[in-house]
């Protein structure tokens, strides 16, 4: 099954729906917006909450915490690497790998690639694409995509303020 997440682009906290193929809901996607660190909830279409996705500040890596039914289910790390995103899931073995260029990523049980996600570019914000072909693996592959967008927007902002930050610096110096 495909799965595709389309942020609203001009909100003050994130909501957003991930739909199929055909563009059903299958998900909807809220944020908390006064919150240490990110908060997600996502709803199934009766408005339930199925899973839950929480930062956890104080780290040396960007970690997230997966709640899914009210249950801990996955811990996810990024690792540090060059040029080749890498995330460790701990309490489900998993891994995922990725095209930093390209943020192109393949989640993996042991050996077996089980989920791919994949950015696509030339659209109105951000809009990830995921391909889970078994169904038992949907949830907590769309939390994965999700963790990854978190992590992927939060190294921008960074990128971004330190850039601006430089400039500001320049411009005092002249």
């Amino acid at each position: 099954m495909r799965l595709y997440a389309r942020q609203k682009v001009f909100s003050f906290r994130t909501v957003f729906s991930i739909t199929d193929e055909r563009g059903n809901d299958r998900y909807r996607v809220r944020g908390e917006l006064l919150t240490l660190g990110k908060r997600l909830h996502v709803y199934d279409n009766n408005g339930r909450e199925v899973a839950m996705i929480r930062q956890r500040l104080l780290n040396l890596l960007p970690t997230y915490d997966i709640y899914i039914g009210g249950r801990h289910a996955a811990r996810i790390v990024k690792k540090i690497t060059l040029l080749r995103p890498s995330y460790v899931i701990r309490g489900c073995n998993w891994k995922v790998q990725g095209n930093f260029l390209q943020h192109d990523y393949r989640i993996y049980r042991g050996m077996s690639a089980i989920a791919g996600i994949r950015k696509r570019w030339l659209s109105f914000g951000d809009c990830f694409e995921l391909d889970v072909p078994e169904r038992e693996n949907e949830l907590l592959s769309v939390c994965m995509m999700l963790v990854i967008d978190c992590v992927m927007d939060a190294e921008e902002t960074a990128r971004s303020s330190g850039a601006n930050s430089v400039a500001n610096i320049n411009s005092d110096n002249q």
